[in-house]
């Protein structure tokens, strides 16, 4: 039988908060609404050494069940358990970062949020990484799912940039996975980790020059009380993947308007211009229209203001992981588009949109590069390929609604699963990145929708590494 309190006793000074602990509720706390999990204990090490104790301690009192708390970001939390009843190792601690900008490198602690990494190789060295919108998400946590962002068309993924990873396996011993070392582990944690194979107490990554000019963000906007929006959403999806790959762009309906936004990153001014100019060219004249050259760092915090749920950060040197300080209902849903959208689709999506609530609903198209495929590709990544990464999100902050966010949510969450399901026969299943139980609905095998075809080989490299299960969720291999 576990024994969390000769667990706590166990790790010393090692930080553990129990159900009933002052502290607890505050070590737990989430910005979600939607989820409301009930973890038996949090533990937060602040180094390697302390992770693999805490992990050595938890098998010696018989825990059952384990997941790691990274950047808190996980729709259904799964860093919170993804379910009531398991032990949290929190990494929020393990924040160092350093670099070596002459050799493209930067290394980062497990508990780094993205935003913390960009600005830190952005100060040292003028460097960069491709990763998501939201500043405030975890590495860790987005190296294990892919991590595709305003950046992710000219430069490729987030997870193709690690070179190696330090995890606390559910033995309790400290390995390093790179090709060379564990590739098994380095193979499985690198676009289908889910916390399933440990704690990753650190990860260093091939960073890039950033581009010093030409660089940009942009929106162009269109009511959605417009008669032309089906014609409009069929030339924005033609021009983005017209576009050259330093367009980064991004389609979506939300607010009662159809816009593209995204950046550009070109390598001088008059490149920028031009490419401006072609994009707007071929598109009709919009009803709000912006370009504002930025540097590149400058463009993670426009991207967070604008086009995330948590646009609290205009600062990235004040970030911090979120807690219950900003709360807010978010439901997600997203899947890989392998193949460009048929203009018979183009034109129900159009008409769909047109009956979109007017607050709180966002569809989005990202844009990708079906030609980024590495060879060999040693990730998990489920699928390779794709010109469109879609999602769509119920989002309402309570400061706005209040007692009635639930209520609101429940209105819409309707017209989500509808425009869920409106893609799906176009889709290769889900996005594991914006994980959903409801991925198991209408009769589909949910792990297969997010694992793909690796995942028989995923559950293979688990069962070598955690033969117990003790670090698992729902979602877990």
């Amino acid at each position: 039988m576990a024994n969390t309190k000769e667990l706590k006793k166990a790790l010393g000074d090692i930080p553990v908060f129990l159900i009933g602990d002052d502290g607890y509720d505050e070590h737990i706390a989430t910005w979600n609404t939607y989820t409301d999990r009930k973890p038996i204990g949090v533990a937060i090490p602040k180094s390697t050494a302390e992770v693999a104790r805490v992990v050595q301690a938890i098998r010696r009192a018989g825990i059952p069940r384990v997941t790691v708390r990274g950047g808190g970001h996980s729709f259904e939390a799964l860093g919170l358990g993804g379910a009531d009843g398991a032990f949290i190792i929190d990494t929020v601690q393990l924040d160092t970062l350093t670099s070596d900008p002459a050799r493209d490198t930067i290394t980062a602690g497990g508990g780094c949020l993205l935003g913390q990494v960009a600005l830190y190789a952005w100060q040292h060295g003028r460097k960069m990484l491709p990763m998501g919108t939201c500043p405030t998400v975890g590495l860790a946590g987005q190296i294990q799912c892919g991590g595709y962002g305003f950046y992710t068309r000219t430069y490729g993924t987030l997870t193709d940039r690690v070179l190696s990873v330090e995890v606390v396996t559910p033995d309790g011993r400290v390995r390093t996975a790179s090709d060379k070392e564990n590739a098994d582990l380095f193979f499985a944690i690198r676009g289908a980790g889910t916390g399933s194979f440990g704690v990753i107490t650190s990860v260093t990554l091939r960073t890039n020059d950033a581009p010093v000019e030409g660089v940009a963000v942009f929106s162009l906007r269109w009511s959605l009380d417009r008669q032309d929006i089906p014609d409009i959403l069929k030339k924005l999806h033609d021009a983005s993947v017209a576009s050259p790959l330093t367009v980064n762009p991004m389609v979506i309906i939300w607010l009662g308007v159809l816009e593209i936004a995204g950046v550009i990153l070109e390598d001088s001014a008059a490149k920028l211009d031009a490419t401006w100019k072609a994009l707007t060219d071929t598109l009709p004249a919009a009803d709000t229209s912006s370009l504002t050259p930025r540097d590149l760092i400058d463009t993670v915090a426009d991207i967070g203001t604008t086009q995330t749920s948590a646009p609290w950060y205009a600062d990235l040197r004040d970030l911090k992981r979120e807690g219950s300080e900003h709360k807010r209902f978010m439901k997600i849903k997203a899947g890989f588009v392998p193949t460009l959208l048929p203009d018979d689709f183009l034109a129900k999506l159009a008409a769909f949109g047109q009956t979109q609530p007017r607050s709180g609903v966002r569809v989005q198209l990202l844009g990708l590069d079906p030609e980024r495929i590495p060879s060999p590709d040693t990730t998990s990544i489920k699928v390779r390929g794709c010109p469109w990464l879609m999602g769509m999100s119920v989002w309402l902050p309570v400061a706005e609604y209040g007692a009635e966010t639930e209520a609101e949510a429940k209105r819409r969450l309707p017209w989500l699963n509808q425009a869920y399901e409106l893609f799906y026969p176009l889709t290769k299943g889900g996005y594991l990145g914006d994980d959903d139980y409801d991925e198991a609905n209408h009769g589909r095998d949910m792990m297969a929708s997010f694992y793909g075809e690796h995942l028989d080989k995923l559950q293979v490299i688990k069962a070598k590494y955690d033969p117990s299960r003790l670090f698992s969720h729902p979602l877990s291999v």
